[in-house]
Parts: C-alpha cells; structure tokens; sequence
C-alpha cells in the first residue's frame, strides 16, 4: 500500500487480490473480494470488475498446482496439441478440472511471452502459502518432458526451469515433430540435424575467407518447388471464383437495398399517420388512469363508510385502520384538486368521516385505558421490593456498589400485551393524522392525561405512603427532620434518592417532601451520591418539561398529576439550585475530613491504610455521575477561559490544551486510573470537540470565504466588467486580512507535540488545497494591473504559516508531562494524520 498515494489507492487492487489468491490456495472467494475492497475503501462491484476481467485470477477453487499450457500461435506451430494431449491423458482431466486427488488444476493461457522457446507451459505453486508461492516457466518441452515434470512434482521434487534442452534460448536446437532436434556445426554455421544447411546463422567474429557461400539445393527441395507451383496455380484459380462469386453477391446487396428503400418510402405515409394514433391511445390510456384515480377519491367516503360506523372494536381494527388511512389520502388529493368540480362535496363528506373516525379512536382508547386503570397491588410490591433492594446496596458502602448497579429492572407490566398493542394502533392512527398538533393528536394526549393522571397519582401515593409519615412525624418537631440520618430515611423510603424522577413525573406534593427529608439529614458519603442522583433525574426531567412548557397547549395539558406545569419547572430549578449546593457542601465536608482522620487507625503492620482505598472508592463513584464535575466544581474551566480570553480562538484552544492534559495525564498515571477507564473515555471525546471549536473560531470564516468562491467560476468577461474585478478585490482583502490575523497564532502554544502537531495537520488539509486553489483561480487574471498589491501571499507562504502555529510555549504548565518538539509535524498535511497522531494516546478523532 505504500507505494500508492492515499488518493490513489485503488490502484493497488491488482496486487492485492494477487496476494490475496496465493493467500486463498490458488482463487478468489468472494470473501476475498470483500475484503480487498474494504481494505482500498473501494465499492466491492468494482473489485468484482477487476477479478473477472483478468485471467490471471481464478474465481474456482484449483489444485495445489495450476498447470497452464500455452495456446498461442508459436506454442501451438511447434506442438502445443501434442503437450495438451500428453498432459490430459496423463492426469486425466481437461480444461478446466482438476483431479480427484487435488494436486494439478489444467488450464489454457494465451501467449505466455517466450516464444523463442516454444513450446511451453506456466506452473503455478500454491503449496506453500504466500512465502513459498512460485509461479515458473518450462520450454522447449516434448510430451515426455511435459509428464516428467508432473511426475516430478506429485513426488515434491523440483523440476528444472526454463528450457529444458538450452540454457537460454541461443540456437542450440529446436522441438520438431514432438521431438528435441539438436542442432549441428555446418559449413555456413549452424543447423539442425536433418535439415539442409544454409545461412541463417553463423559466426561472426570468424574471418571473411572461412566463411562459404551455401551448397546448391538437393533433388527433394526442387520436388518441393514444383509442388508449391502447383499449389500456386490452384489458389489462383479459387482466388479468381472467390472473386466473381463477390462480384455476384455484391450486385445482389445492392440491388436488395434498392427495394428496401422503395419499401421503405411506400410505408413513410403510413407510419406518419399511425403515429399520431399511437400517441393519442397513450394519452387515452393515462386520462383513464386518472379518471379512474379521481372517482376512487370522489367515491372514497362511500366505500368506507359502513367499516369507520362499525368502529375499530375486536376484529374489526385493522380494517379499521387501514380505512383511516385510505381516507387520509383521499383527502390529500382533494385538497390538492379542489377546483375539480364536486371536489368540495366530496372533501367535506370526507373529512367529516375521517373526524368521526377519529372519535371512534379516541372513545375505544378511553374504553380500554379506563378498564385497566388499576395498578395491581403485586406491582406496587415489586417496585418497592426492587427499591428497597436497590438502596440496601447503596447503604452498604462502596463494595455493593457495583452489584446494586448492575440489578436488572422490574419489569413494569402495567397494561396486558394485547390491550398495549391495541392502544399503540390506535394512538398512531390518531397522531398520524397532522401529528400531536392536530386535533386527533391533542385528543389522544387529553384521553391519556384524563385516564392516567389519577392512576399514577394513587399509585406514587401508595408507593410513597411511609415518606410521607416520616415526614410528618419530622415536622412535627423543631429539629425534628435535622435529626433524621441517611441510613433512617434511605431504609424508610426505598428509592428516595431516585425521588427526582418521580417529582419529573408529577410534581407530586410527597415526592417534593421527599426532597426536603433528603436535603435535611447530616451530611455523611452517601448523602453525596443521593444528592448527585436526585440532580442527574431532575436535570434530565426539566429538558423535555422546558420544551413542553414552550410549545405550549391547553390548559389541561399544562395540569398533569394536580400541578401547574410552569410551576413544577420553577420547583424543579429551585430544588435543582438546592442539590448543587449541597452536593458541594457534602464534598467539602469530606475533603476537610481527610486530614483529620489519616492519623487514626494506621495500620500496625504497614498495610494500605483504610483511607486509601476509601478515598479511591470515593473518587470512582463521584467521578461516574456524568454531572459530578459541573456540580461539584462549576463551570470553571469555561468561564475562566470565557473571561480571560477576549478572542473565542484562544479561549477553545485554551480549553483543548486543558482537556488534553487532563485525559493524557489521567491515562499515563496509575493512580489516578482508579476512577476507572469509563470516566475516562466519556471524556476523551471533549478533546476532538474542542479541536473542532478552535477551528471554526479561528479559521471558519477563511475557510467559508474559500469555499464559497470555489462554487463560482471566473467571470468570462473580466477585464470589461468593473463590478466583478472590485468583487474579486474585495476577497482578496478579506483573504489578506485572516492571514495576516492568523500569524498571530504562531505565537500560541500547544505544549502536547501529537495534538499540535494533529492540529497543524488539520488546519493544513482544510486551508492549504483551498488556497491554492484560489491562488490559482485568479492570479494572472486581469482583475487588476498590479497583482503583488493584492495576493500578498503565495501558497508556500500559507503552508509555512501553518508549520509554524502553535509554537509560543515550551510546555510549562503542564507539568513535564508533554515537551516541546520540533516545530514541523513529520507527517505535516500528508493526509488523515490527525487519527494517526492521536489514536495511539487515546484521543477520539
């Protein structure tokens, strides 16, 4: 693949699939073919076209040797017939085969290149793999030479290559007859035994007195002359009939051409007037189609109206169904023909059917919401069973954790699987009539808020009834909720840390409560991590409430679970506001508490002090919530940098440099590992966002100018028209300008030398090709008379720009972790080398 350029790839599909046939045992499977051409990033048709089209790829499985007799005409002048016959008679097979035992495949090639040497035969060995694969030549060949060799490797020999009567292919004789002819000394030079010499061949260094002129023929070459005269006479004498015979067949051509142009002008009138015929049976053809198309429409209401009055109960639901939708496009095409006359009529009859329809919908989907509006009490004891479970592994420390994690859901099988798929059908025909917007959209929402709202509420009531008693008896007291502990309330409320989710649901007065009690205990370890699970379900609820919230709806639909929607999302900020503050409290609580109680309970026999491994229980845990950061630290980083750096470029790369170190260094140190490699991938994906942040923000605009000019073409007439040539100017100062604000960026710093050097790769793909591109475009162009003035820098002066970035710093501050390296990226814009660069540290390109 190296010897191919990254763009070019495509050109080594020759040499792969090679590869991948000695690899293969000699043919390409389709397997094969896949996998070459995901390797060169080609269609697989096209590697297809590649294999089939050349013979030297084999689409059948062959035998461990493929023998190839050469069918060319020199090969087959000197008994290339004869080596066929000798080798299918020998091994038994023909073209094409194999034989049974799998060790020789034969196969017909065209001419093979030696024909000095002819005949011959091509062996291919695949007995060895790609290391051994060989692929050899035997000429001059006889059919015993030909059966010797086969011989020879059936019993894993090594037959000779090349001639086997010559060493190379100097006029030592030649195959006549089937037969190896040696050739003789003569009086001219050299000849072949048997045939009357000549001079054809002799030594040219020998001196002009030793060389003699050839002897006269013998009797038998002039038998032979006067054989080939008459042979002559006879061929003039067929050449002369063959002659007239073309003479004869050539008046008879023209003269069938004569009548097929008379025929030819007779019919022109009739084919002009059967013309119009045929173009007007098309056209009557589709008038019927739509005609057909319109009254099906027009006739639409009709048909269906006895399947929408008998409504979607029982069986009748997908006939019911499907005669909503048949409505839904009748009405479509009305509303698009509504000037066709009886179009209104029948809209409106239409619409009016499609409306009751919907009705039905709705009152089948109320019918069965309503019929199955109890919870069962079994549920109910699951869930609190699940919950309690799920909390006794919070509350059994860090060594539970990943057992309580891992527990599979309960199953909340609120509805049966028939009644479920009923609802779904009938909920999709009425929001697929103009969506949740429409009238049978608002309808289904109101049905379920009406059937369900009561439902969940009773259900969150009984399933939060002893929250509710604790709290009570909490308040009932001065200090009463501040002497509740973590473990008194998480072993009361089974999942009250998971309350959040619950107040996203309803904004449930109790669940509410819930809250306070959790924000009221003493702050120990576990109340960190319920404060960080209840901010994780709120900050997930108040997304979609906020969107609902925008959108907008009926008063009915903002009063879910007894609340005022706008009033649940202030709660939900407020309570969201009141998490932060805590988690942050607790987590300083236990930072302050580290120094005081390292110097308890050290070990005797200098073993890991307990500290140590709780300390790195703790981390991994906290770091787990995708929230923990922001929470317990803010946004410091981004409003550091917002605030520091007035230029939004220098703010991302700010960001990134911090991101990679932090990614970087937690990946090379084995200690801080211990928050466990998810936490650390969940973040490495920040840096390419980052990367992408920086250069949208210092090179998006050149970059959008470039490209944008790209899509239009040099006006033809430049010199003639002002406004274009002041246009053209006008980039070329706004080019001039970036570039010259850019330079700036050499005095930068990106002390990581892979991500600099990956991001001066990036920066150079999307910049340099570009510009040169606009260089190009215009320059000689006659937009101005004086070109120096306006394109004040040359490609070469753009890509030494971009080595030259992100050189201002020796890497201090990052600890010694990263260093300074030279300024130019050994792979600089040689393409894709910003995964190259950073797939080996971590970072997701």
């Amino acid at each position: 693949m190296s010897r191919y350029p990254t763009n070019y790839k495509a050109s080594a599909v020759i040499p792969l699939l090679d590869l991948a046939q000695q690899q293969n045992e000699g043919w390409l499977s389709l397997a094969a073919m896949n996998r070459v051409a995901k390797i060169l990033d080609m269609a697989e048709i096209r590697v297809y076209e590649v294999a089939t089209f050349y013979t030297m790829f084999n689409r059948s499985k062959m035998g461990k040797y493929h023998v190839m007799v050469c069918g060319t005409t020199p090969c087959m002048l000197q008994g290339a017939k004869g080596i066929y016959k000798a080798l299918k008679e020998h091994l038994g097979i023909d073209y094409g085969q194999t034989t049974p035992d799998g060790m020789f495949t034969l196969g017909e090639m065209e001419c093979m290149g030696a024909c000095v040497n002819a005949p011959m035969i091509a062996i291919a060995d695949y007995t060895k793999g790609v290391e051994g694969f060989s692929y050899n030549y035997y000429e001059d060949l006889t059919p015993e030479d030909t059966i010797k060799i086969v011989d020879t490797l059936k019993k894993g020999g090594k037959p000779k290559v090349g001639s086997q009567h010559r060493l190379k292919a100097e006029p030592a004789g030649a195959v006549a007859n089937g037969k190896w002819v040696p050739s003789k000394p003569g009086a001219d030079g050299l000849t072949l035994q048997g045939e009357p010499p000549g001079p054809y061949c002799r030594d040219l260094d020998a001196p002009e007195a030793q060389i003699t002129p050839p002897a006269p023929p013998n009797c038998g070459i002039m038998a032979a002359a006067i054989s080939l005269s008459e042979a002559a006479v006879q061929l003039r004498v067929d050449l002369e009939l063959l002659e007239a015979s073309a003479k004869e067949a050539a008046a008879l051509l023209d003269r069938a051409s004569w009548s097929l142009g008379q025929l030819d002008r007779q019919v022109a009138p009739m084919t002009a007037r059967t013309a119009p015929l045929a173009r007007a049976r098309v056209n009557i053809q589709a008038a019927k189609a739509s005609s057909e198309e319109v009254l099906d429409h027009l006739d639409a209401s009709r048909k269906l109206q006895g399947t929408i009055q008998a409504g979607p109960r029982g069986a009748n639901l997908e006939p019911f169904l499907a005669a909503l939708q048949r409505l839904e496009a009748a009405i479509d095409f009305l509303q698009a023909h509504r000037s066709m006359q009886s179009a209104e009529d029948a809209l409106r009859h239409t619409t009016a059917l499609r409306d009751s329809g919907l009705a039905a919908c709705a009152a089948e989907c109320g019918a069965l919401l309503r019929k199955h509006a109890a919870i069962p009490e079994a549920l109910l004891a699951r869930l609190r069973a699940a919950a309690e479970a799920s909390s006794g592994g919070r509350a059994a420390g860090s060594s539970s954790v990943a057992a309580a994690d891992a527990a599979a859901p309960v199953p909340l099988d609120l509805l049966p699987e028939a009644t479920l798929a009923r609802l779904r059908s009938l909920a999709a025909a009425m929001l697929g009539s103009g969506g949740s917007s429409s009238e049978g959209g608002r309808s289904c929402v109101r049905i379920y808020v009406e059937a369900r709202s009561g439902v969940l509420r009773s259900a969150l009531s009984s399933l939060l009834a002893p929250l509710s008693s604790m709290v009570a008896s909490a308040s009932s007291s001065k200090d009463g909720a501040a002497q509740l502990t973590w473990q008194h309330v998480e072993t009361r409320i089974p999942g009250c840390a998971d309350g959040g989710r619950a107040v996203a649901i309803g904004g449930a007065a109790p669940l509410l409560e819930a809250a306070d009690a959790v924000l009221a205990v003493r702050r120990v370890p576990e109340k960190l991590f319920g404060c960080l699970d209840m901010h994780d379900a709120v900050e997930a609820a108040l997304g979609p409430l906020q969107a609902a919230l925008a959108v907008g709806g009926s008063r009915l639909e903002h009063r879910s679970m007894g609340m005022d929607r706008a009033a649940l999302v202030g709660q939900l900020v407020q309570l969201r506001g009141r998490l932060v503050t805590e988690a942050r409290a607790c987590f300083g609580e236990l930072q302050d508490a580290l120094p005081r109680d390292a110097a308890k309970g050290v070990p005797a026999d200098g073993t890991v002090h307990p500290l140590c491994a709780a300390c790195a229980a703790l981390l991994k845990r906290t770091l787990a919530y995708k929230s923990a950061l922001p929470v317990l630290f803010g946004e410091a980083l981004d409003a550091k940098a917002r605030a520091t750096y007035k230029q939004r470029a220098l703010a991302a790369l700010h960001q990134l440099n911090n991101l990679a170190y932090l990614s970087h260094a937690l990946e090379s140190s084995k200690e801080l590992r211990a928050v466990g490699e998810a936490w650390l991938e969940q973040h490495k994906g920040q840096v390419e966002q980052q990367r992408q942040a920086f250069i949208e923000a210092s090179w998006g605009p050149l970059l959008s100018l470039l490209r944008q000019d790209a899509r239009q073409a040099v006006p033809a007439n430049l010199a003639g028209d002002k406004a274009a040539r002041q246009s053209i100017k006008d980039k070329w100062t706004s080019v001039n300008k970036a570039l010259g604000e850019a330079q700036a960026q050499q005095g930068w710093a990106v002390p990581d030398a892979d991500l600099r050097f990956a991001l001066k790769d990036a920066v150079g793909e999307a910049l340099v090709p570009t510009y040169e591109a606009f260089f190009s475009k215009y320059s000689g162009k006659p937009y101005t008379s004086d070109h120096r003035k306006h394109e004040r820098y040359s490609p070469a002066d753009v890509q030494a720009l971009v080595g030259d970035l992100f050189e201002g710093a020796d890497g201090a501050g990052a600890g010694g972790l990263v260093g300074r390296s030279p300024s130019k990226s050994p792979g600089s814009m040689s393409g894709g080398s910003l995964a190259r660069r950073l797939s080996g540290r971590g970072f997701t390109p």
